[in-house]
Formats: C-alpha cells, structure tokens, sequence
C-alpha cells in the first residue's frame, strides 16, 4: 500500500510541475520582426518600368538588370529572386516574358511576385 501511495503522489508531482512549465512557456508565435512591405520601384526607367505588378522590359533584359535596378517602396531591405513563369528556379540568365520576380520583404514572412512583360521601347 504504502508504494502505492508513493507512486501517486510522485505521479501527481509529475503532472504538477508539467503544468506550471507548460504555462510559464511562451505558446504565442514569433512576430515577424521588419517591414513586411513588397512593393517595389525602379531606380533606372531605362532598364525597366513598373506599373502595378507587371515589370515592363526590352527583350534580352538579364537578371542581374533587374536585381540591381529595383528598391522597396519604403527603402527596407527586401530579397529578390527571379523564376519562370510558373515559379519555378531559372537555370538562365535571360528573362523571358512572363517570367516572375519574387519579393520578400524584410520581415523574411510577406512575399509578392511581378511577372514580366516585352515592350519595344521603355518610354522616357
């Protein structure tokens, strides 16, 4: 009997302790910390030109062209990365039509994509 009374009472310590340390834990998700803005502006109108989520290019427009022309709307540091049309990895420099330039924002959660369009001529 008298183990019996020792098991329950190191039983009902057990769940006692669990439940004190289960409530002082932190259950709440990590807020993202940073901008969580996505929109993006072009530095060089001669390279490319944004109107809302299309990016207007020249035919034989290269990643690196795009990468180093385009800012966050709020100045916070954003990641850019360019894919083919349907999102997946490019293996090529060149963009092509419809492929997409996807931004993260700065908090590393918010993302948006653009997708890019030929024009003959980028209008001054």
């Amino acid at each position: 009997m008298k183990i019996l009374n020792i098991t329950m009472i190191i039983a009902i310590v057990l769940i006692i302790a669990g439940t004190i340390a289960f409530s002082l834990s932190n259950n709440e998700p990590e807020v993202p910390v940073g901008s969580d803005v996505v929109t993006i502006y072009s530095r060089d109108d001669s390279v490319l030109q944004i109107d809302e989520k299309i990016i207007y290019i020249i035919e034989g427009t290269v990643q690196s062209d795009i990468t180093g022309n385009v800012n966050a709307t709020d100045y916070s540091d954003q990641d850019y990365r360019v894919t083919t049309s349907e999102g997946s990895e490019k293996t090529k420099e060149m963009i092509y039509q419809f492929d997409r330039l996807y931004v993260t924002a700065e908090n590393g959660v918010t993302e948006g994509y653009y997708t890019f369009r030929y024009i003959d001529v980028l209008p001054e």
